[in-house]
């Protein structure tokens, strides 16, 4: 199975990037889990072409797609009648082609991208060691401790991150996060324009009438954005990264894990930002050719 395109990248940032902490192929292909060969194919691709996409291959294409195979087994299960199943998956493939066709010329600068995770403490790749004949004992934690992460980002650079354990609910995004991470950095971003657009997930959070009027309120645009269109979203893609390097500080309690989260935000290279946002233009043209089906990223 190709490696998807976003772990290509982690593999080039985390041997190649000049910011990054120039890990050796072995360790790499244990964070990224996949084979040392593979870290290695893709290392020399991009000191030869700098160009991480699938190359176009021939032979008999897929009549469906990973997507559909999920959301067909997924509704077998439900019991649900399978006409229905073939409906929704062209509703939103329709919905997600008019938007990539919306946005084809679109002024991707003015955009300050967001997104929201979830760090856990003990989510952390570790190794276990048993003496000989030992019978093997496995361990794992039943209720992890979670911390919650808000950031956002521009062509110009990364922005804030807003970590809490707090309920995500409209209230706490409207005066903690809009208010408190969203504006201070558009201020940083673009001055006093308000031409800036924000991009956020359909989050029924989002769209709920306190955050809507909030918005109107303080005179924030938003980009539309179709359902299921986590592909679309270029923070996506850095939420990986970022764990990857926040377990390598392996922290064991909760202000360590914050400080972790927080530093290695502060320590992204602002070009990795920027590049980031220049994606957008290559995902909306991916989206295109696919006829709104998912794609690499």
């Amino acid at each position: 199975m190709s490696l998807e395109l976003y772990k290509r990248y982690e593999i080039v940032f985390l041997r190649k990037n000049k910011y990054g902490p120039k890990f050796g192929i072995n360790r790499i292909a244990k964070l990224v889990n996949c084979n040392r060969s593979t870290v290695v194919r893709w290392l020399k691709r991009w000191e030869e072409t700098k160009d991480l996409s699938d190359r176009e291959r021939k032979g008999r294409p897929r009549k469906t797609t990973t997507t559909d195979d999920e959301i067909v087994i997924g509704l077998v299960r439900q019991g649900v009648d399978e006409g229905l199943t073939s409906e929704k998956i062209e509703h939103h493939q329709k919905k997600r082609l008019t938007w990539a066709r919306s946005l084809m010329n679109y002024d991707w600068n003015q955009v300050m991208a967001t997104d929201e995770s979830v760090f856990r403490l003990y989510d952390i790749k570790g190794f276990y060691w048993q003496r000989p004949g030992e019978r093997k004992i496995c361990r794992k934690v039943k209720n992890t401790i979670k911390i919650n992460a808000w950031c956002c980002l521009s062509a110009v650079g990364f922005g804030r991150i807003v970590c809490f354990k707090n309920n995500f609910n409209s209230t706490f995004l409207c005066n903690n996060i809009y208010h408190d991470g969203l504006l201070p950095a558009a201020r940083e971003h673009f001055g006093r324009s308000r031409n800036w657009v924000l991009l956020e997930d359909n989050d029924p959070k989002h769209r709920s009438k306190a955050s809507v009027k909030w918005k109107e309120d303080h005179h924030v645009k938003t980009l539309p954005w179709p359902s299921l269109s986590s592909d679309m979203n270029p923070v996506e893609n850095l939420w990986s990264l970022l764990k990857i390097k926040v377990a390598e500080k392996r922290p064991t309690t909760v202000k360590e894990l914050i400080r972790a989260i927080e530093k290695e935000w502060n320590d992204l290279p602002q070009e990795l930002a920027s590049n980031l946002i220049d994606s957008m233009k290559r995902r909306v043209d991916s989206l295109i050719e696919a006829n709104g089906d998912y794609t690499m990223y």
